[in-house]
């Protein structure tokens, strides 16, 4: 993907119109999944910016799919830097027992 040669609303049109044609698809539906269309507004001081951050790195726990904001982090660095275990372990001083579960 490259950047800046599609504007964002019309990529983020052609994703979820992909997404919804796949979603009708296995569930023998017809219609609009999504009521809204993508919405961005900057973050244009520091203080939004890190509301924004939170609820981002938060919502996960809130919607349940997770225990835990250390466990979000712990995969984090677990998949997205590639770290073992052991290495987890060591940066953040945490169990190893515990990493294992996250």
């Amino acid at each position: 993907m490259q950047v800046g040669v599609e504007p964002l609303a019309q990529f983020m049109r052609r994703i979820c119109g992909s997404y919804v044609y796949w979603y009708n698809k296995k569930y023998a539906r017809i219609g609009n999944l999504f009521q809204d269309r993508f919405k961005s507004e900057p973050a244009e001081d520091d203080a939004y910016f890190l509301t924004v951050l939170r609820y981002i790195h938060q919502n996960p726990c809130k919607a349940g799919l997770e225990k835990t904001q250390r466990n979000i982090y712990l995969k984090k660095l677990k998949y997205e830097y590639n770290l073992s275990i052991r290495q987890i372990a060591r940066i953040t001083g945490i169990n190893r027992d515990i990493v294992c579960r996250a």
